[in-house]
């Protein structure tokens, strides 16, 4: 509280960081159709295929008819993590994606622009990660 205002003006960085993060997340949550939809989670197929695919990292994927959204969350506080996330071909034959390359939106800081390669029916999103990064993704049509 800053002098009865709920401004967040005595913030620390940490803080102010972590409240535009939640702001960011909270306003998109309210105009995501996905996250409303269908759920499927991406952990036990990545720990099984993906080298460096750790327990510092949580995934799934959320969809409705007119959305597609890969979220990805880093729980690492200290390290760099950087690997190969894979789409399975559940998940690829349900949303009807073909072989291809898929532009990626990233939804919460707008900073990275990733490509969902699809081959063979599996899909491929290489990612470097900063420590204690999330990101949330949306396929756009090819």
């Amino acid at each position: 509280m800053n002098g009865g205002a709920f401004d967040g003006g005595k913030l620390t960085n940490k803080e102010k960081f972590l409240r535009d993060f939640y702001k960011r997340l909270l306003n998109f949550t309210i105009t995501a159709p996905a996250l409303m939809g269908q759920y499927n989670d991406l952990q036990q197929y990545n720990r099984e295929k993906s080298l460096l695919y750790s327990e510092k990292i949580f995934a799934f994927v959320r969809w409705s008819e007119s959305q597609k959204l890969i979220v990805v969350c880093g729980f690492d506080p200290v390290n760099f993590l950087e690997f190969e996330l894979l789409i399975p071909l559940k998940i690829i034959k349900t949303w009807n994606l073909k072989d291809g390359n898929y532009l990626l939106e990233e939804h919460l800081f707008h900073q990275i622009r990733p490509v969902l390669e699809v081959e063979k029916g599996i899909g491929k999103i290489r990612l470097k990660f900063n420590p204690l990064e999330t990101f949330v993704f949306e396929v756009n049509k090819q």
